[in-house]
C-alpha cells in the first residue's frame, strides 16, 4: 500500500467513525444537515439517486450499494424466507486507483420498520469479523422520523450523516486481536465494547446530520451531552458479554417528552421468561441518564436498525447474525411476525407505495 493511501485511510477511518472535524456549535448555531454533509463530501461522498430496497417488513437501504447482502434465514444463518434470523454480510474496500478512481468504500445496512407501530428486539447470535484486527463492528437500533427514508448510497446510517433526528441504542461489538484469521469464528474473542476510546456502548441522542465522534467518549467522566446514558460500567470487567455466547436481548423503546427505556437480557440463551425476566431496565430517569432533547416526535418515528464494520486492517468482510421478535408499541406486547417474503433489492423511492402495497402501515396512536 502506498504512503498516501495508508495516510488516505487512517484519515478517512477517523472521519466516518467521527473523527471531529465539525466545530462544535451552541445549541442556537448547530450547523445544518447540509452543512454537516458539505463538510464530508470528500470522504463520505453522497451517491444516492432516491432508491432503496425492502426487505420483508423492512426498507432495506445499503450505504454504498455495491456488494452488501441480508436474508431471512434459520439460526445457522441458512436461508428461511419466515426465518426469524437476520443474516447481514458487508465489507471494507480500500481506495482504488485504476481501472477507475474509487473511494474507500465501507458498506452498511440500514432497516426501517415499514409499520411505525412495531419495534424488535434484537438478540445477537452470531459475529464473524474476518478481518484480524480490533475495531468496532457497530450495531446501532432506535427511533426516526418515520417519513425519514435512507437511501442506496447515501453513506449515511443512524450514527452517521442521517438528515433526521435520532435516539438510538450504540452498541459497538469488539474483537480481540488474534494471529491467525482462521480463530476469526471464536465467539470468545468478541465482546460488547466498553472501550471508550473506540466509541462505547451507549444510548446517544443526534440531530439531523450529526455524525458520532471520537470526542464525546475522550473523558468518561465527562461525556458529551449527547450521549444520554453511558452503558459501559455495566458491561466493562467481570460484567463483560460475549454476543456470540451469551447472546443478550435488547428492547430499546422511545416516549414523549424525552423518554425512553432500555432493557437488557444479559444471558438469553434459555431466552426470556416473562417481562419479568429482564436483567436490566434503564430509562431516562436512571441514576446518570437524561432525557432526549431531540425534534424527535416519538408517536410519530419508526424503528430503526444500522449495522456498520469499519473493517479495521488489512481490509475485509463481516458477517452478523441477530434473532428479532417484533412487539407491539402500543401494548409493549409481542406481536405477529408481518410476512417476510418480499425481498426487493432496488426500487425508486417515487414507487413506494406500490411497492408497500399490502404493508400493514397502522394507523397513529399515542405511544
Amino acid at each position: 500500500m502506498s504512503r498516501s493511501t495508508r495516510l488516505l485511510s487512517l484519515l478517512a477511518a477517523t472521519v466516518l467513525a467521527g473523527g471531529g472535524l465539525l466545530a462544535h456549535s451552541a445549541a442556537g448555531d448547530r450547523p445544518t444537515a447540509a452543512e454537516i454533509r458539505e463538510q464530508y463530501a470528500d470522504l463520505l461522498p453522497d451517491y444516492s439517486q432516491g432508491l432503496t430496497g425492502r426487505l420483508g417488513p423492512f426498507l432495506w437501504s445499503r450505504a454504498m450499494d455495491i456488494g452488501a447482502d441480508a436474508r431471512f434465514s434459520d439460526e445457522q444463518g441458512r436461508p428461511q424466507v419466515d426465518g426469524e434470523f437476520l443474516w447481514l454480510y458487508q465489507f471494507m474496500r480500500l481506495p482504488r486507483e485504476k481501472p477507475q478512481s474509487l473511494p474507500l468504500l465501507h458498506e452498511r445496512h440500514n432497516f426501517t420498520s415499514i409499520d411505525p407501530d412495531l419495534t424488535y428486539r434484537l438478540q445477537p447470535w452470531h459475529v464473524l469479523l474476518h478481518c484480524p484486527s480490533p475495531h468496532n463492528f457497530k450495531l446501532m437500533f432506535g427511533y426516526v422520523d418515520e417519513e425519514f427514508r435512507f437511501e442506496h448510497g447515501d453513506n449515511a446510517d443512524l450514527a452517521h450523516l442521517a438528515d433526521t433526528p435520532r435516539v438510538i441504542a450504540f452498541v459497538p461489538i469488539r474483537g480481540n486481536p488474534i494471529d491467525n484469521p482462521a480463530h476469526a469464528d471464536d465467539q470468545g474473542r468478541y465482546f460488547l465494547s466498553d472501550v471508550y476510546a473506540a466509541q462505547s456502548i451507549s444510548i446517544v441522542e443526534f440531530h439531523p446530520g450529526e455524525i458520532i465522534e471520537y470526542d464525546w467518549f475522550r473523558n468518561r467522566d465527562n461525556l458529551d451531552e449527547r450521549i444520554l446514558f453511558d452503558l459501559a460500567p455495566h458491561f466493562a470487567g467481570d460484567k463483560q458479554i460475549n454476543p456470540g455466547i451469551h447472546r443478550p436481548i435488547f428492547e430499546f423503546t422511545i416516549e414523549e417528552d424525552g423518554g425512553w427505556m432500555l432493557k437488557v437480557k444479559r444471558d438469553g440463551r434459555d431466552g426470556l421468561d416473562g417481562d419479568d425476566d429482564w436483567d436490566h431496565i434503564f430509562t431516562h430517569e436512571s441514576e446518570g441518564a437524561s432525557p432526549y432533547t431531540v425534534d424527535l416526535d416519538a408517536g410519530r418515528s419508526t424503528f430503526s436498525i444500522s449495522t456498520f464494520s469499519p473493517g479495521g486492517s488489512p481490509e475485509e468482510s463481516s458477517e452478523f447474525l441477530m434473532r428479532l421478535e417484533p412487539v407491539d408499541r402500543g401494548t409493549g406486547e409481542l406481536a405477529d411476525w408481518p410476512a417476510r417474503d418480499r425481498r426487493i433489492r432496488t426500487f425508486h423511492l417515487d414507487h413506494l407505495d406500490r411497492v408497500l402495497d399490502g404493508a400493514t402501515r397502522a394507523p397513529h396512536r399515542p405511544r
